[in-house]
């Protein structure tokens, strides 16, 4: 089992436009007494009504944790070296 507090432990994998998306509006969803696979289905309706502008955002932050994973990888494999 991978621990956070293990420096040897492999990096969190990263996350995509659509997962940070649904991290975002899960709570929102959860308070309003959806169950999972309603949640799930009410995020993929709202990311595909979504345009390409609004999805930038969540894009971004896909790029930033793609940035984070890469670096977390590299040590990662510089350490297992």
């Amino acid at each position: 089992t991978r621990s956070a507090d293990d420096p040897s432990a492999k990096p969190k994998g990263r996350r995509s436009a659509y997962v940070i998306f649904v991290d975002e509006q899960r709570p929102k969803l959860e308070k309003q007494g959806m169950s999972f696979p309603e949640i799930a289905k009410k995020c993929g309706r709202l990311w595909r009504k979504m345009t390409p502008e609004a999805t930038k955002k969540y894009q971004a932050l896909a790029d930033e944790d793609k940035a984070r994973y890469e670096k977390e990888m590299d040590l990662y494999r510089a350490q297992s070296a």
